[in-house]
């Protein structure tokens, strides 16, 4: 039997009913069903009253409940508590400063405390400007070249100082990973879909201010296969069962308990589980151009009120690092992603390449192309990869390998005096000031180009590939 108080307009859960004999006064209607536990769902609670499941709370030998009241099952994994970790420090001088692979982000010390068991050859390094980097490797057999993983800590929150928007900025930068993973612990919407100690990996991540976007591709495809083969880290297997979520989308919001059930399912139907770091982790990772994917355990239920015990925490946490372990076992899956290179990326914005990338408005990069438009007769040298000029107004120096060194062409001074006649093309030329670092640009607007000529709504406006060509400054 379970009771279910039908409130009026505008009173709480915690609301005094009064005398229930006097319901016309106070407006409090008490009704009295008999129904089965697993029967009551959001689709038979009368309107208005959706949320407040107080049947939850009051039947004991429901897992659910049990799951609130009890202790979470024993490990199979030793975490140690933050006074008994002793690990290696290295000079960051004497570090191989090459890129990493994976960044994981975490903000709970026992979201941190749960990685660790999980990263081989484990030492840290001081860096200035981002703090302590613990390094380790993740995945792969003796025969195989692990990953290089770097574990740090933010505080709590996406935009708060120090939060996972600055401090995942800043290690993107210096460390140069081909992907970052915010893992930890979340709360759960659902309670009777997403139960404690269950794991969420989202297939969107969504606001308040409107964000609403999927997880990077390719950690999308990793994700749907995450649950085949992963066992829980439980010292007594069949103790507790596990989940691995993920069809669902994580709310990126800090939810305070004036937040109302109903509004949440409200504003956002697709949400199963909140968590507060992710939207920072997102927009660094969006902005750097390299994967990214969040993956948390469910440490509490929403509508508890109350936060979570240590216990849940340490136990969530460390089936999302689980989790996260299991989908990096394979290092070979990773070889083809590409790390994140500051200069490269830093330029390709300042060309603007990024508004072909957005996608969001493919005619104004037709548009775009009269002003880069290169006009004939124009002064200084240049350097021209893909076409080989037949007339030219200056010396030109063309790249070509040969042995791994760049070689220049030599050419009389009568044929570098004539006019130049170019025949007319369709082709989009970009015309870049000529550096070391500007040379890799290149490839990527190539890149983006290839992009957009294979897709099916771009490709009529991308037929050709562009032109490139490096202007050095007039000597």
């Amino acid at each position: 039997m379970c009771t279910i108080h039908l409130l009026p307009h505008g009173s709480t859960p915690g609301t005094s009913l009064g005398n229930p004999l006097e319901a016309r006064r106070n407006g409090t209607v008490l009704v009295f069903l008999f129904c089965l536990l697993t029967s009551l769902d959001h689709g038979d609670l009368p309107t208005g009253f959706v949320g407040w499941r107080q049947c939850d709370r009051q039947v004991p030998g429901r897992e659910m409940a049990e799951r609130c009241s009890s202790s979470p099952p024993q490990l199979s994994v030793m975490l140690k508590q933050a006074k008994d970790i002793q690990i290696l420090a290295k000079h960051w001088d004497d570090v191989d400063h090459g890129p990493i692979d994976i960044l994981l982000v975490t903000a709970e010390e026992c979201e941190f405390l749960s990685c660790l068991p999980f990263l081989e050859q484990l030492f840290k390094s001081y860096i200035h400007g981002i703090g302590f980097v613990y390094f380790g490797c993740m995945g792969g057999a003796s025969s195989q070249e692990k990953l290089k993983v770097a574990l740090m800590s933010c505080s709590k929150g996406s935009a708060t100082p120090r939060g996972s928007l600055t401090v995942a900025q800043s290690a993107i930068r210096v460390l140069q990973p081909k992907a970052v993973v915010s893992v930890g612990i979340c709360t759960s919407l659902v309670s009777e879909k997403v139960r404690m100690g269950d794991v969420v990996i989202p297939s969107k991540l969504i606001s308040a201010e409107g964000l609403c976007t999927p997880i990077s591709p390719c950690f999308g495809d990793l994700a749907r296969d995450a649950p085949y083969g992963w066992v829980a880290p439980l010292k007594n297997q069949g103790e507790l069962e596990v989940k691995v979520h993920c069809d669902g989308d994580i709310l990126s919001q800090s939810l305070t308990e004036k937040c109302q059930y109903d509004d949440i399912f409200k504003h956002y139907p697709g949400a199963v589980a909140s968590d507060t770091e992710g939207k920072g982790v997102y927009s660094a990772a969006y902005d750097a151009n390299i994967e990214w994917v969040i993956v948390k355990g469910v440490a509490r239920y929403f509508y508890q009120g109350q936060s979570a015990t240590s216990e849940w925490m340490s136990f969530a946490s460390t089936m999302a690092a689980s989790v996260v372990a299991k989908m990096l076992n394979d290092p070979t899956v990773f070889q083809k992603w590409a790390h994140y290179n500051q200069g490269v990326e830093q330029a390709s914005l300042a060309q603007g390449s990024s508004l072909l990338r957005s996608g969001h408005d493919l005619e104004s990069a037709i548009g775009a192309q009269s002003m880069i438009q290169h006009t004939e007769n124009q002064e200084g040298t240049h350097i021209e990869h893909g076409d080989v000029k037949e007339n030219q107004e200056r010396t030109n120096i063309e790249h070509g390998e040969v042995e791994g060194k760049h070689r220049a062409q030599e050419i009389d001074r009568q044929t570098a005096l004539q006019t130049s006649q170019k025949k007319e093309t369709d082709r989009i030329l970009f015309t870049l000031a000529y550096h070391p670092q500007n040379l890799a640009i290149k490839n990527i607007i190539l890149k983006n180009f290839t992009i957009l000529c294979n897709d099916p709504e771009a490709r009529h406006i991308f037929s050709l590939p562009p032109l490139i060509s490096f202007k050095h400054d007039k000597n």
